[in-house]
């Protein structure tokens, strides 16, 4: 079964063999359908790509087909094809843009490189996101306490990459040391060999038996011996 695409040229212009054409809006409408479908957002907008008005392509007769086009469906620029089984088939991939408007943490006011966060320094600000991978943040919360790894705008929005937590534990600092096993829980006094934020894995000298440990830091000055 020969299958028509949207390449050749004598679709382009000509006259359809069955002697009518598959409306523009229809094909349109299959795409929009498949992206809004697929991508499971309540929040989504679909904005489909020009698709030339001089193609002709027969009419279908019966219901497109579709499905996501290579990479899948997410946010951004995604491709779709579309597909007719019917007596004369053909089959077409047609651009589409899929987004989201959340409301995203933005900076308040100017921010410096090195500034630790608070309240007041964060705003809220409903976007448009084009893009998953930036990765912004919809909770003020969840940067209270972290601090800017560079300037920030204000208004601008803040991305996962430009907070870090700070520096919680530093090297040569004087540390407690915990060790919890069943049923059992020591601390011990001890000095960092390495400077770490929370969740790092660091190096700590146990201050009595002269050990290197391996701990994870737990919080400022406080850090928990990996079993």
């Amino acid at each position: 079964m020969k299958i028509h695409h949207l390449l050749i040229p004598c679709l382009l212009g000509s006259t359809a063999v069955a002697g009518e054409i598959e409306s523009i809006e229809a094909i349109r409408a299959a795409v929009e359908n498949e992206a809004y479908r697929s991508i499971e957002l309540d929040d989504a907008v679909v904005r489909v790509g020009r698709i030339d008005r001089r193609l002709r392509l027969p009419a279908c007769g019966e219901a497109l087909e579709t499905h996501p086009g290579p990479g899948g469906i997410r946010l951004g620029r995604v491709s779709i094809a579309v597909r007719c089984d019917g007596a004369h088939p053909w089959s077409l991939y047609v651009p589409a843009t899929i987004s989201v408007h959340r409301s995203v943490v933005v900076a308040a006011r100017p921010l410096a490189r090195g500034k630790i966060l608070t309240a007041d320094d964060l705003s809220y600000k409903k976007m448009e996101l084009k893009r998953a991978s930036h990765r912004y943040f919809t909770d003020k919360q969840a940067l209270i306490g972290r601090q800017l790894t560079r300037r920030v705008a204000s208004g601008a929005p803040l991305r996962a990459n430009q907070a870090r937590l700070p520096v919680a534990v530093k090297r040569g600092m004087r540390v407690i040391i915990q060790s919890s096993l069943p049923g059992l829980r020591v601390s011990m006094r001890g000095k960092a060999l390495e400077e770490g934020r929370v969740g790092d894995r660091i190096r700590v000298l146990n201050s009595r038996s002269g050990r290197k440990l391996d701990a994870v830091v737990l919080a400022a000055g406080k850090v928990q011996i990996m079993h």
